[in-house]
């Protein structure tokens, strides 16, 4: 067998069109991961992904896009800002603040965008990190509509590794330490340290009952708040009006009335079999 590097093309950003029954078609671009080649400057990058995946749907003449980012647990922190300038103006994207109390304010510095209709960001409870950024910065802005679950996984934390064979002198490998070293903060100052990004239409899941998230982690380091970087504020969607008609709808949906049902027995069934599990440890 002979050895080469394989790409898997699963985890990279791919498209379809979604066409209704009233006619009209949509774009629809799933995104795996804000994924990026820092080593070759040709490699192969999220934004560049998407941008191609917009192209494609722009000529089949789409009327919206919807971006999913469920169960993306992020990637590179500067692909967020390129993303974000295939859908608007240039402007800050996030702010980060280390052990030191610094804070620096990341800007998109594009002013390109190739696609300024609408646009829906799906996430859900395993939406992380970099995904976070994404729709929290889009939906301070009101360029996008966020929808799914009551909130994304709460990753406000940036971490690092220290090799411990750096400080010794031995040939042992004593591995490395994992450091948290600054924190994720919107444009508004706010966190998404525990409380994610909250959908602006929510839609229960599978996992919403389930402990998923930063918020269940023992010392998980609390949610705060900084000064507000400067931003302009868009106004796209009629948030309330949209929010009514989805929660009319999924009442009727009898589908979703019964991954409901589903997903509340599943996490009452894990509640007590870990009630049992500590019963038969007592006892013993």
């Amino acid at each position: 067998m002979i050895r080469e590097e394989v790409a898997i093309e699963d985890t990279f950003a791919r498209s379809i069109v979604i066409n209704t029954p009233n006619g009209k078609k949509y774009g629809f671009i799933n995104l795996p991961s804000f994924n990026a080649d820092f080593e070759n400057a040709k490699g192969r990058n999220a934004s560049d992904d998407i941008k191609n995946e917009i192209i494609k749907l722009k000529a089949q003449n789409i009327e919206g896009i919807i971006l999913d980012l469920r169960n993306n647990g992020g990637g590179s922190l500067t692909e967020v800002g390129d993303i974000m300038g295939l859908f608007m103006d240039a402007g800050p994207y996030v702010q980060v603040k280390d052990g030191n109390g610094k804070i620096q304010t990341l800007k998109n510095k594009y002013e390109t965008p190739i696609w300024t209709g609408p646009l829906v960001i799906m996430q859900n409870e395993l939406s992380a990190s970099a995904s976070e950024i994404l729709a929290g910065v889009m939906q301070d802005y009101g360029r996008a509509m966020i929808i799914g679950s009551p909130q994304s996984f709460g990753k406000g934390t940036v971490q690092t590794f220290v090799d411990l064979n750096r400080f010794l002198n031995t040939e042992d490998d004593f591995g490395s330490l994992k450091l948290t070293i600054q924190k994720f903060y919107r444009v508004t100052g706010e966190s998404t340290q525990r409380k994610g990004i909250v959908s602006d239409i929510q839609m229960k899941d599978f996992f919403t009952y389930a402990e998923v998230g930063e918020r269940y982690d023992d010392f998980a380091l609390a949610w705060d708040k900084i000064p507000s970087t400067k931003f302009q504020k868009l106004n796209y969607f009629n948030i309330q009006a949209l929010e009514k008609a989805s929660a009319d709808r999924m009442a009727k949906n009898s589908n979703y009335q019964l991954l409901l049902e589903s997903a509340q027995w599943r996490e009452n069934w894990i509640k007590r079999r870990r009630l049992r599990l500590i019963s038969i440890s007592l006892m013993n």
